[in-house]
């Protein structure tokens, strides 16, 4: 069975709706039925599993755990005082759990045709920023003759389309914290539903470099990629394909979060080294590993190590690499840091992937 989650231009409200669609299938699956394929097909994900029991609704309402990463989720939720946060993140999960209790048919239903996703400012449940950031309110317009100022109407979506969004985003991103707060979520180019929880939640129990949000993310691309190296050389016939990190960072102002930065950061390099040679490939995510983590002899981050290293993962070019090794190499001679050197077998592999 095929389902059609039509994208809109926000990255990260399509790919979370796919996840959560790919979940929901997942979960009212049995057993031995085949497993659910979240594909990036254009101008929509395609989301394909068996045919489902509907009527197993119930074994939804445990993917509404109130451990997992809710509060995160409905983040950017305005409150007055102290203690509203909880009750409106409380009030949002009972919300979920009602649209898939009594609408999981229609929910199925909706996506068995390409239909796109209708926006209103007056109907259906708010998109808020934490969810996605290009949901942000708009700018600002003058009103009364200029005297007072409005800064645009929310964006609202249809309630299952913002249930499936919430799901997705609870169960399959990555939030972390240093100078901007950023989530993370893979972005699927085909990729099993089932995989996908499993690799999120290694990585979402691993700390990573919090230097800034470029290093955040290519630390966790490291990651991700040394998690499907390791399912690949265990023997696993299915591949997971992902095709970026989608990512977007909030800084605190004051006592509101606002938008820092978003977008996606690219995975082609890395899936390069690992399809060029598996086992070189796996010397040098575990170096790279170690290298956002090192520290001085007086447990200080090395800034520019892991910036310069970010940069050329994320551009991996003559002059980026040029740069990463002279700062790699300034670090192996001091005699307060304890970094290791690269091989020859892992530089030659880098260079023979890398643009000129």
């Amino acid at each position: 069975m095929q389902y059609y989650v039509m994208k809109t231009g926000m990255e990260m409200f399509d790919a979370c709706r796919a996840y959560g669609l790919g979940l929901v299938l997942d979960t009212l699956r049995e057993d031995d039925e085949k497993e659910v394929i979240v594909s990036n097909v254009g101008i929509y994900y395609s989301v394909e599993g068996p045919e489902i029991d509907k009527s197993a609704v119930n074994r939804l309402m445990h993917l509404l755990d109130p451990n997992l990463a809710w509060k995160e989720t409905f983040l950017t939720i305005q409150r007055s005082r102290r203690g509203d946060l909880k009750k409106a993140t409380k009030n949002k999960i009972d919300k979920i759990g009602d649209t898939l209790r009594d609408d999981v048919d229609q929910i199925l239903r909706k996506y068995e045709k390409p239909v796109p996703v209708e926006f209103s400012s007056s109907k259906g449940e708010t998109l808020y920023q934490s969810m996605e950031l290009a949901a942000t309110k708009g700018y600002r317009v003058p009103i009364r003759s200029k005297v007072a100022y409005t800064e645009g109407s929310s964006i609202k979506v249809p309630a299952e389309d913002w249930a499936l969004a919430a799901l997705g985003e609870a169960h399959f991103t990555v939030w972390k914290g240093g100078v901007a707060l950023a989530t993370i979520i893979p972005q699927p180019e085909k990729v099993m539903v089932m995989h996908c929880r499993d690799i999120r939640n290694s990585i979402d129990q691993t700390n990573v470099n919090r230097v800034s949000t470029l290093t955040t993310l290519a630390h966790m691309a490291v990651l991700l990629m040394s998690e499907i190296r390791n399912r690949k050389r265990s023997g696993d016939p299915f591949i997971d394909k992902f095709s970026s990190l989608i990512y977007g960072a909030m800084r605190r102002t004051g006592g509101q979060l606002k938008p820092a930065s978003g977008g996606i950061f690219p995975l082609d390099f890395l899936y390069n080294l690992m399809e060029s040679d598996p086992e070189i490939s796996g010397e040098i995510f575990e170096m790279w590993d170690h290298v956002f983590r090192i520290r001085n002899a007086k447990g200080r981050s090395l800034e520019d190590l892991s910036l310069s290293l970010s940069e050329f993962i994320a551009h991996p070019m003559m002059e980026t690499q040029e740069n990463y090794l002279k700062v790699h190499l300034r670090y192996l001679i001091k005699d307060d840091v304890k970094i290791r050197a690269y091989t020859e077998e892992c530089i030659k592999e880098v260079m023979k992937n890398v643009r000129s």
